[in-house]
Order: C-alpha cells, then structure tokens, then sequence
C-alpha cells in the first residue's frame, strides 16, 4: 500500500502561553499520522520557547524552529514553508485548534479532486473554545483557480480567504517567490491566498467546520480600529500591483477589490468614531476607488447603491445600517 503523502504544518508561536499546549495537542492528536509538524518560535517573550521545546521532545514528528530576532506572523510562518518537506502545506494559528480529522479529511479531498488547494468551513469560537460564535461554512464546491481568484477579488465569501484552514500543494509554493506572506503587514492572508489562487489551477471548498478560530480579546484581528486597519488598502495595493505584473487581466475585479478595502478601512473608522476629518478624507478615498465599480455589469444595483451612499454620507448610513440590521 502506498503511504500517504507528509502533510506539513506550520505553527508560528508568539506570546501564547495559555493557549499554546491545546493548539499542538489538537495537531500531534490527528487521526492523519503523517506529519511533520514545524513550531516556528518567534523570539516569544513567554514560556512558550520553553513549551515548544518539550513538544518537540515528546513527539518526533516536530521540528521546532527559534528565530533569532522577531519577524512577526509572517516572517515565522516564511521560515516554516522553508523548512517544510511535505508534499503539502497546511498553517494553523497557535491560540486555535482544529478538529480531529482536518488534515485527513483536506488530504483526502486534496487526492480525489486533484486539488492545488483545499479550503475547509470554520467557526469562530469563544476564548475558552465553548461557544460558537459566527459559523463559517461556505458550500462544497470545485473551482478553478481563475475562478477562485475571481470570487477572492468580489468578496462573495464563498471560499474563506484566510491563509489557516487550508491545505496547499507544497509544488504550488515553488511556482513563484511571490507565494510568500509579505512582511510588516497585517492581512498578509490575503495577498497570500490571491497569488495563490492564481498560480493554482483547481480549488476544492470542503463545507465542514474542522477549525476553530478563537476571537481572543486585544488581539489585532479583532480589534474594531487600530493602525493597522490601514494595511487592508496596503495589502489591496500590493495583490493589483502583483497580479498586474503577473499578467493577470481582470481589471474589474481587481477595481472591486481596491474599492472593496478602502470601504473596510472607511467602515472601521465609523464604527470607532474616529474624528470627523478622518472619516472624511477616506470617504473621499473610497468615492474615487468606487467609480469604475459603477461600470461593472457584475455588480448588483442595490450593492451599488449601498457603495454610494456609504461613500458619501458614511456615519448616517452606518447608523441607518445598524437600526434596521
């Protein structure tokens, strides 16, 4: 019988002490065996270089690796995908957990569709992992990676664009050095996943829940407004620059998207209630990066309308929004 292909997962670990040991018992306890499990420890100020390293003592199939200086999430999870040797990759966060068969399961998936990335459903869970918060569970569906791309840019949600939950190819990460996550920004996620998408060339949706994102208070994903809100019109730059220089030709969608971040950014702004000035100036933004989504037969009338009105009158729309939610 052949053996099954090594999987790699990636854990970037940085002060998660309380959380740590319940992420990589959740991993080392898979009913998919073959691991090789890589704990990117990144210079964390805690116990948890102490933490990783009785882990890699208890179970051979771990590799912890110490930076020598903090990088942040995206430089630990760059060092992981270097040192992976699986023939595919999965990233899991270490304050999360996933279910026991994930990894079967999108492995599975992975062989019968012939897939460059599967992508499964998750449900964002209370910080001691008891209640389910928002479900995440998009249909089951294949997808080409054009059309993967495609739905990334429009935002439909019909595939999650998180970078943990997945399951990649390990040879689609040597298509090309832009299949890295970019460093000093947040929602490096997104870039990532766009480059891949367009690199693949099928994508597997898995419908079931097998991992549970947990929404820790102050952390900065699930923070309303920080200055880091601002990277969502960083990283929005970055994806159309890149996929511009790669070639790629869907201008309308890559227009949806721009527009798309600038509303994000302007919307946590409103709901912070940042200063006046402020809200005004981006506004202004997303007026401009709106106009050619106006032209775009794809998008609908009423999802126009919501854009404008929100571009031009944004705390009285939010507030219309939130009295008949």
């Amino acid at each position: 019988m052949q053996q099954s292909p090594l999987a790699s997962i990636i854990v970037p670990v940085y002060n998660v002490e309380r959380y740590l040991d319940e992420c990589i018992s959740s991993i080392v306890d898979q009913t998919y065996r073959n691991l090789d499990i890589i704990i990117v420890d990144d210079v964390s100020p805690d116990r948890c270089p102490e933490l990783c390293d009785r882990w890699e003592e208890k179970d051979k199939r771990i590799r912890v690796i110490h930076r020598e200086r903090n990088g942040g999430l995206s430089a630990a999870r760059n060092s992981g995908i270097d040192a992976r040797r699986g023939e595919y990759v999965s990233f899991v966060d270490s304050d999360d957990v996933i279910a026991p068969k994930m990894i079967e399961t999108l492995v599975n998936d992975a062989l019968a569709y012939d897939a460059d990335i599967v992508s499964c459903g998750a449900d964002k869970v209370s910080e001691d992992l008891k209640t389910v918060i928002a479900p995440m569970a998009p249909a089951t569906r294949t997808f080409t990676g054009e059309q993967a791309l495609d739905e990334f840019l429009y935002c439909t949600g019909t595939i999650l664009d998180c970078a943990w939950g997945k399951l990649y190819r390990s040879a689609l990460l040597d298509k090309s050095d832009t299949l890295r996550f970019p460093i000093g920004l947040s929602s490096e996620d997104y870039y990532f996943n766009a480059m891949a998408f367009h690199l693949s060339r099928r994508v597997y949706a898995e419908g079931q829940t097998l991992y549970q994102y947990r929404m820790r208070p102050g952390s900065i994903t699930n923070s309303t407004f920080s200055s880091h809100s601002f990277d969502r019109i960083a990283i929005g730059e970055l994806i159309i620059g890149q996929l511009h220089a790669l070639g790629y030709a869907n201008t309308a969608g890559m227009s949806y998207y721009r527009m798309q971040k600038h509303y994000d950014v302007l919307f946590s702004m409103v709901q912070s209630h940042r200063p006046k000035a402020q809200i005004g100036k981006y506004a202004a933004q997303l007026r401009k990066a709106a106009r050619p989504v106006y032209r775009d037969e794809k998008v609908s009338l009423a999802r126009k309308a919501r854009i404008f009105c929100f571009s031009h009158w944004p705390s009285f729309y939010y507030t219309l929004n939130q009295m008949f939610r």
